[in-house]
């Protein structure tokens, strides 16, 4: 074998290395998050929501300091009320889980929220083109918010690209029930 070939094996076991490295989740970090609410008419929300930042690449094992794939949920009180503008929250002293892969918005009430993008320490994502509309919504209807327990997901997957706006998914998960809510990880006391 010839010592470029011997290199070239060498840069590329360490790049596999490198792609497949474990967060190790000992330090902590601070999160910027922004969420922008969409300029439609509805969009605002007066009701409390919740949010989390997961890295699904995180490997939970009794060796690793890293005890979920996301962070503990942060409750923004009072809502987002005002359509089409950025929310900004500090989620000071979190576990370094790595480079972010989803994000989570949660709603246990009846006031409808409607998203356009949001963002992680100054990148941004937003609902990906192949989509009907360029924003995402969830509330809990009515009939089933008077009993408290159901909730309204918007889970997003966050994807790479080289673009200002990377491109997102965001998918809206109904849940009729606590016991719903809890097994789909949707747990917001913990």
């Amino acid at each position: 074998m010839s010592t470029t070939s011997s290199l070239l094996l060498l840069l590329a076991n360490c790049i596999s290395l490198i792609a497949f490295a474990q967060p190790t989740c000992n330090g902590t970090r601070n999160y910027t998050v922004g969420i922008k609410v969409s300029n439609i008419w509805y969009s605002g929300s007066g009701d409390d929501i919740f949010f989390t930042i997961c890295n699904d690449n995180i490997e939970v094992t009794n060796t690793s300091n890293c005890q979920s794939q996301c962070l503990k949920w942060f409750e923004i009180q009072g809502g987002m009320q005002n359509r089409g503008d950025w929310y900004y929250f500090d989620y000071i002293d979190q576990p370094d889980i790595g480079t972010p892969g989803r994000f989570k918005l949660v709603t246990y009430e009846n006031d409808q929220l409607c998203i356009e993008k949001v963002s992680i320490d100054g990148t941004k994502w937003q609902k990906d083109e192949s989509s009907a509309t360029d924003f995402q919504c969830m509330e809990v209807s009515d009939s089933t918010a008077e009993y408290g327990t159901a909730c309204d997901v918007i889970n997003i997957t966050l994807l790479t690209s080289t673009n200002n706006n990377k491109p997102a998914t965001f998918v809206s998960e109904f849940y009729e029930t606590g016991a719903e809510c809890i097994a789909a990880g949707i747990n917001t006391t913990d």
